[in-house]
């Protein structure tokens, strides 16, 4: 019996609002804590700048689009990452992924090196969103998986 083909899975992410929020958030509570910790007034600036450059830093990745990415899944490519128009990189998927109903964390092997790619969902379509989610729940078995 043959084998029926599958087509391809892309999934193209974009700028995340919640991510914004989130980032936004996460260095204005930061802040608080540092202006009601009891420490000296050269520490608590220095901490400040700290926040400040941070949050210059996340920005400008925001602005630049450097959480824009695109993956792609076929049957005889595995898994791919293609971001900002470059070649694109062979990676592996590991059991490791968390995936919610609003949150997928893409736990992944590129080469030799490990990293975390988070795909809200806000960022991805509804129903590439729900492709995503339904594919790495179903496929765990699957040999592009460690």
């Amino acid at each position: 019996m043959l084998k029926k083909s599958e087509p391809a899975l892309l999934i193209k992410v974009e700028q995340s609002l919640s991510l914004l929020v989130f980032l936004v958030l996460l260095h204005a509570i930061s802040a608080v804590v540092v202006f009601m910790m009891a420490l000296g007034v050269w520490f608590k600036m220095a901490l400040w700048s700290f926040l400040i450059i941070s949050s210059l830093v996340y920005w400008r990745r925001y602005q630049g689009c450097d959480y824009c990415f695109t993956l792609k899944y076929s049957e005889n490519l595995f898994w791919q990452l293609i971001a900002n128009e470059q070649k694109p990189l062979d990676l592996t998927v590991l059991k490791s992924t968390v995936v919610t109903p609003f949150l997928v964390v893409l736990h992944v092997k590129i080469a030799s090196e490990q990293g975390y790619f988070m795909i809200l969902q806000d960022a991805v379509d509804d129903d590439s969103f729900r492709k995503l989610r339904v594919f790495l729940k179903i496929k765990p078995q699957d040999e592009t998986f460690l």
